[in-house]
């Protein structure tokens, strides 16, 4: 009988992750698509290859970890301990700052902050409507989940635009990236969290 029992669960979350997983699939494809029609379309920064090997490997890594990881988590596709998830958390959110900021700064002056953000809040836009038609954000029951999915889309769209923007300025990193992103992902995690409560009740 127990043994009918832990069949019958795990075969239910068998069949949860399966469904969760078709799901993730087509928006992590949709997502992608995205990403690549803003760089085809706006181009990868000239300066690319100067930059230092350490921040060409953040703005990489931004995108697994951001992009992937953190919807993963989201969706109830991975879960991971409470350690592994805050520095996941820690490691998502400084990744992408890294790779936006650099180090040093450079000296330019900061124009064409609103063409970034507005670039920025056209791709999260993008970013997030795949995942509300997906139902990335209403996959579990626990509200907190928003909140990965959120996050991590907006933090992909900041990294991206630091693949199309040369401008390593100050006040340009901070009025056209870091303000948007702050704005966005209120915004996309507001959204989430309407959208979990509407499915769930």
């Amino acid at each position: 009988m127990k043994r009918d029992v832990f069949e019958a669960i795990g075969a239910d979350l068998s069949a949860g992750t399966r469904e969760k997983r078709r799901h993730f699939l087509p928006a992590l494809v949709g997502a992608i698509s995205l990403i690549c029609a803003l760089l085809a379309m706006a181009g990868i920064r000239q300066d690319f290859i100067e930059m230092p090997m350490w921040r060409q490997a953040a703005l990489g890594a931004s995108w697994i970890v951001c992009g992937l990881l953190f919807p993963a988590v989201g969706v109830g596709l991975w879960f991971p301990g409470r350690r592994t998830r805050i520095a996941l958390a820690v490691a998502g959110t400084a990744i992408p700052l890294a790779a936006v900021v650099g180090w040093p700064m450079g000296g330019d002056p900061p124009q064409g902050a609103m063409s970034c953000g507005i670039a920025l809040v056209a791709l999260g836009t993008g970013l997030v409507g795949v995942g509300a038609l997906s139902g990335a954000f209403a996959q579990r029951r626990a509200t907190a989940s928003t909140t990965w999915v959120a996050a991590g889309l907006t933090l992909a769209a900041l990294a991206t635009t630091s693949w199309i923007c040369p401008v390593d300025h100050g006040g340009h990193l901070a009025w056209g990236h870091l303000l948007p992103a702050l704005t966005f992902a209120a915004l996309a995690l507001a959204l989430g969290r309407r959208l979990h409560r509407r499915a769930r009740t």
